[in-house]
């Protein structure tokens, strides 16, 4: 009991200090616990300190979604991704951590057989790929054929193009 408050106040406080890196960290660290937990029911460790999480935190994200309605965040374009990929001109901006990050993990490989390592690894490898203009294809479209910054199908992106107001 005691690991699940502790994990959910951990996921109550990342959701409270930044929910925009909540999103991105929160399937990491739910995975995470899923499959390297110490706790027999790894499963159920999970969802009660992510619900714990969510429910200490419920007092900054339930206002915020229900204030969404009165904005105007969801028509308006703040940024262009694309602006941001890493170039091959630029990778060193990725810098000494990810490599160390990359060299550790390898390096911790051959030491710690449970697997860790290679979670870390493939978490990176994931992370520097997204940051490459290699993954626009994911960024546009995203995974379900929802445009992750507005919310909107592929399909009404189409009907706004058609229409010329896009």
């Amino acid at each position: 009991m005691k690991n699940i408050a502790l994990a959910g106040l951990g996921y109550g406080f990342l959701i409270t200090s930044h929910n925009t890196l909540a999103l991105i960290f929160i399937p990491i660290l739910f995975l995470y616990n899923l499959i390297f937990g110490k706790e027999d029911k790894n499963l159920l460790f999970s969802f009660k300190s992510l619900a714990l999480g969510l429910g200490l935190s419920s007092f900054f994200w339930i206002p915020a979604l229900y204030d969404k309605q009165f904005t105007v965040f969801d028509k308006i374009k703040v940024s262009d991704f694309s602006n941001y990929f890493i170039s091959a001109k630029d990778f060193s901006l990725l810098g000494l951590i990810s490599v160390f990050a990359i060299l550790g993990s390898l390096m911790f490989l051959y030491k710690d057989k449970r697997g860790r390592p290679v979670y870390f690894f493939i978490v990176t490898v994931i992370a520097i790929f997204l940051s490459t203009s290699f993954s626009s294809v994911l960024w546009k479209e995203g995974l379900t054929g929802i445009y992750p910054l507005t919310g909107e199908t592929i399909a009404d992106q189409k009907k706004k193009g058609s229409r010329g107001t896009g």
